[in-house]
C-alpha cells in the first residue's frame, strides 16, 4: 500500500509539472498569465495532450535513472529552450519556430546576427518558476521498482507511449488541435493563435516526419511515359548567356500598399530596369524567409509544395548523390555553370549540397575582396554581386549559366538598440540600392557584346517585426496572403525583348521558360513542364485548398527520388 501511494503521489506530481511546463512555455510567448489561462480554458484538451507526452518522456527517464532530478531537468531545459528560441524568432521575424529550424543549431552565431537579442523580464520570471518547482521535485522520492530489468521495461513502455501519442494522428484530432494545413505564414500564425506554441511545434514536428514524397503506385518507366512530352535533341548554334538573379527579400511594396507615395522613391530605378525588360507576375513558395524554397524551384524546376513545402527542401535530397537539376541541362550543353551567394558557404549546407546540382564554379563571401567590396546594411551589396557576375561572363570561354542569390536586404531591419521606429525606412534604403544595382547591371549588358538573358526577381516579401506594424501602416494586412506570395519578375535580353507567359505562373515554371527562350536543344523535361504550365499554371501554397497535383507530385518524385525517366 505504501509503495502504491508513493507511486501515485510521485507520478501525479510529475504530471502536474508537465502541465506547468507546457503553460510556462506558452507564457514565454504571450508574456502574461491571463492569455495563458484563456488558452488553457479554450484548448484544455490540447494542453493536456502535450503535457501527457512530456509526462511519459519524463517518466521514461525517471524509471531508467531511479531519480526525480534528471528527467524533469532534461525535459524542462529542452522545452524551455525551445520556448525562448520561439519568442526571439517571432519577435524579430514574425515567423514561428518549427522543427526544421533545428538544422541551424550548429549555426547559432550566424543566426543571432539576424536578430537583436535583448533580455526580457518575463523570461527570467518563467525560468525562476520552473527552477523552484524542479527544486521541490528533488525532495520527492521516485516510484520504486526493485528489479532492474523491470525498471527498464517501464522506461521503455513510457517512451513508447510518448512516441505513440506523438505519431498517432487521430490523437491530435480528438484532443482538439487545429489540423488544417498550415503552409503559408498567415495560416501558420492562425494555427499558433489557436493552439499555442508547444502544440504547434509538436504538430509541425509530426507533419515534418511524414513529409517525404511517396513513390506513386505503379511507378515505372512505362508508367512515366504517359507524362513525357517528346523532345528532339539536336545541336543549336544559339547559346546565349543565361543569368538568374534571386534578390534577397526584394519586393515591390507598391503591389500591396495603398500608400505608394511614401515608398515610390525606392523603386524609381526598378521601373527603369522594367522599361528595358519584359515583366509579369509569379507565385513564389515562401514569405519572409526560407530562401532555399525559392532556390529549389529555380534550380530543379519543380514545385516546393510537392516536397510538402518544408523549409529547406534540399535537405530532403538523397545525400552525396548528383541531382537532376536544370543546371545539368546547361552543363550538358557546353555551358560553364556558376553559383554566387555573398554569404557564409556552409549556411544551409550550400557548400556541400549545391555542387551536386552541377555547378562548376561556386563563390561565397570569402571569394569577395574584403577591402574593395561594397557593403550595404552590413551585408555584401547587390552591386558587388553583379560585378562578380559580370567578371564571370567576361572570363568564361564557354557560354555562361550564372545563378546569383544576393544578400543585402536580409533582415533585421530594426535598429541596433532593438527599437522598431524606422524598420520600413531601413528596408527601403536597401531596396533602393537593389533597384539601382539591377538597372546598372542591365545598362552594362546593353554594351556587352555577347547575347545574355537575365531573369530577375525577389525570392520573397520581407519579414517585418510584429511590433513594427509596417504592413499595417501600408494598409497591407494578413488578409493579403496570396498577394504576398506573388512577386513581379523581369526578363531582360540585350538583343531583343522576350515575350512572357500570359498571366501569373508558379516560380518553378520560369527556369523552363527561360531555357526554352534561350533556344537550347529541346529537353523532354522542359517540354513536359511547359506543356503542363498551360493546364495548371499555379501550384503553390498561396490559396492552397488541400488538392494535390498528381502530375506535378509524380514528376517531382521521378526527378528527385526516382529513376529520372522524364529527361
Amino acid at each position: 500500500m505504501k509503495n502504491i501511494k508513493r507511486f501515485l503521489g510521485s507520478t501525479a506530481l510529475v504530471f502536474l509539472f508537465s502541465v506547468l511546463l507546457v503553460l510556462v512555455s506558452e507564457y514565454t510567448h504571450f508574456c502574461n498569465f491571463s492569455d495563458v489561462l484563456s488558452l488553457f480554458l479554450k484548448k484544455s484538451g490540447v494542453i493536456l495532450f502535450c503535457a501527457a507526452i512530456l509526462f511519459f518522456m519524463i517518466m521514461s527517464i525517471i524509471w531508467a535513472t531511479s531519480s526525480m532530478k534528471i528527467g524533469p531537468v532534461v525535459i524542462c531545459v529542452l522545452v524551455f529552450t525551445l520556448a525562448i528560441v520561439e519568442f526571439y524568432k517571432y519577435d524579430v521575424s514574425g515567423s514561428h519556430f518549427v522543427i526544421a529550424d533545428m538544422i541551424f543549431a550548429s549555426d547559432f552565431q550566424q543566426i543571432s546576427g539576424f536578430a537583436v537579442l535583448t533580455p526580457k523580464l518575463h523570461i527570467f520570471i518563467a525560468g525562476a518558476i520552473l527552477a523552484l518547482v524542479i527544486v521541490g521535485l528533488c525532495f520527492v522520492k521516485p516510484p520504486k521498482i526493485k528489479v532492474k530489468w523491470q525498471r527498464f521495461v517501464a522506461a521503455f513502455l513510457s517512451f513508447a507511449v510518448a512516441f505513440g501519442l506523438f505519431f498517432f494522428g487521430k490523437c491530435y484530432t480528438l484532443a482538439g488541435f487545429d489540423t488544417e494545413p498550415a503552409f503559408t505564414l498567415m495560416r501558420a500564425n492562425e494555427r499558433f493563435e489557436n493552439d499555442g506554441f508547444f502544440a504547434t511545434f509538436l504538430q509541425d514536428a509530426r507533419e515534418y516526419s511524414f513529409s517525404d514524397l511517396k513513390e506513386p503506385d505503379g511507378y515505372s518507366e512505362e508508367y512515366m511515359q504517359k507524362y513525357q512530352v517528346s523532345a528532339e535533341k539536336g545541336n543549336s548554334s544559339k547559346k546565349p548567356n543565361v543569368v538568374i538573379i534571386l534578390s534577397e527579400s526584394y519586393a515591390d511594396l507598391r503591389e500591396v500598399s495603398d500608400n505608394d507615395e511614401a515608398i515610390e522613391f525606392a523603386y524609381a530605378k526598378y521601373d527603369d530596369a522594367k522599361a528595358l525588360s519584359s515583366s509579369s507576375l509569379t507565385s513564389v513558395p515562401t514569405f519572409g524567409g526560407y530562401t532555399v524554397r525559392s532556390e529549389f524551384e529555380m534550380v530543379f524546376g519543380l514545385p516546393s509544395i510537392s516536397m510538402s513545402n518544408v523549409p529547406a527542401p534540399h535537405l530532403k535530397l538523397c545525400e552525396n548523390q548528383p541531382q537532376n537539376t536544370l543546371v545539368r541541362e546547361y552543363l550538358n550543353n557546353g555551358y560553364s555553370t556558376t553559383y554566387i551567394h555573398p554569404y557564409i558557404a556552409d549556411f544551409y549546407d550550400r557548400d556541400t549540397i549545391y555542387p551536386l546540382y552541377g555547378f562548376t564554379n561556386m563563390y561565397f563571401d570569402e571569394d569577395f575582396d574584403e577591402e574593395t567590396t561594397e557593403l550595404c546594411r552590413g551585408f555584401i551589396s547587390d552591386s558587388a554581386v553583379y560585378k562578380k557576375v559580370a567578371e564571370q561572363l567576361q572570363k568564361d570561354e564557354e557560354p555562361s549559366f550564372v545563378f546569383a542569390m544576393t544578400m543585402q536586404n536580409h533582415q533585421p531591419y530594426v535598429r541596433n538598440d532593438g527599437t522598431f521606429d524606422n524598420e520600413l525606412g531601413n528596408y527601403l534604403e536597401g531596396a533602393e540600392a537593389s533597384s539601382e544595382a539591377v538597372f546598372e547591371f542591365f545598362s552594362w549588358l546593353e554594351t556587352f557584346p555577347e547575347e545574355t538573358i537575365v531573369l530577375f526577381l525577389g525570392d520573397h516579401y520581407p519579414f517585418f517585426s510584429p511590433q513594427g506594424g509596417v504592413y499595417a501602416g501600408l494598409n497591407a494586412g494578413a488578409g493579403l496572403s496570396e498577394e504576398m506570395y506573388t512577386q513581379s519578375y523581369l526578363v531582360y535580353s540585350n538583343k531583343e525583348k522576350i515575350e512572357l507567359p500570359e498571366g501569373e505562373v508558379s516560380l518553378f515554371y520560369l527556369p523552363h521558360y527561360i531555357y526554352d527562350k534561350a533556344g537550347l536543344p529541346e529537353c523532354g523535361f522542359v517540354n513536359t513542364m511547359l506543356d503542363h504550365m498551360a493546364v495548371e499554371p499555379i501550384y503553390s501554397i498561396a490559396g492552397y485548398d488541400g488538392t494535390r497535383s498528381g502530375f506535378l507530385d509524380t514528376v517531382t518524385y521521378d526527378r528527385v527520388y526516382g529513376e529520372c525517366y522524364i529527361k
